[in-house]
C-alpha cells in the first residue's frame, strides 16, 4: 500500500535518490553526462531541497511503500492566484505504471481546493511523461526552451483545468 506524506528534511537522501534514479533512466539516451550532472547539481543540492521543504508556498510530497521507502516525489508551487505549477513528479522506474504518479498528482491537487488550473512542463523527449500527462487530462499550451550546461532543452507546456 502506498502512502503520501509531506517530505521532511530527514527524507532528503531518499528524495535525492528517487530524483537521480528517475532522471537518469528517463534522459540517459537524450542528454550528455555533463548536462545530467548539471541538472543533478541544481535539483539535488540538499540545501535547496531543505529550503523547498521549509517553504510554505511549496507542496513537497513523497510516496512511500509499505516498508516506508520513498518510491516517488512531487513538488508544486503557486504561480498565479488559482494556478499551481507541478514542478516535479518522479517515480522510481521499477515502480512506474502502478498508479503512484497518479496518487501524487491527485494529492497535490487536493492540497489546495481553490486551484482552477495545474500547469507543468515536460521535456519533449520524455515520452512517458507526456503520455502520463495526456492520459490525466493535460493539454499542450505551448513550448519553452531552457539551457542547461550548454544544452538546449525543449519543454512542452501543458495545463489541466480542474
Amino acid at each position: 500500500m502506498i502512502t503520501i506524506d509531506e517530505v521532511k528534511v530527514s527524507d532528503i537522501p531518499a528524495v535525492s535518490n528517487v530524483i537521480r534514479t528517475t532522471w537518469r533512466d528517463t534522459y540517459h539516451e537524450y542528454l550528455s553526462p555533463e548536462t545530467s550532472m548539471k541538472v543533478s547539481e541544481l535539483w539535488l543540492d540538499p540545501d535547496i531541497l531543505a529550503i523547498q521543504i521549509a517553504d510554505p508556498e511549496v507542496i513537497f510530497l513523497a510516496a512511500k511503500d509499505e516498508t516506508g521507502t520513498i518510491v516517488g516525489v512531487a513538488t508544486a508551487l503557486h504561480i498565479e492566484p488559482t494556478t499551481l505549477q507541478l514542478a516535479h513528479l518522479f517515480v522510481l522506474p521499477k515502480r512506474q505504471r502502478q498508479g503512484i504518479g497518479t496518487l501524487l498528482l491527485e494529492r497535490v491537487i487536493k492540497k489546495l481546493d481553490y486551484i482552477k488550473t495545474i500547469r507543468t512542463e515536460v521535456e519533449e523527449s520524455n515520452l512517458r511523461g507526456l503520455s502520463f500527462c495526456i492520459k490525466r487530462g493535460f493539454k499542450k499550451t505551448g513550448t519553452k526552451q531552457d539551457i542547461v550546461a550548454d544544452t538546449i532543452l525543449l519543454a512542452i507546456v501543458m495545463e489541466k483545468k480542474l
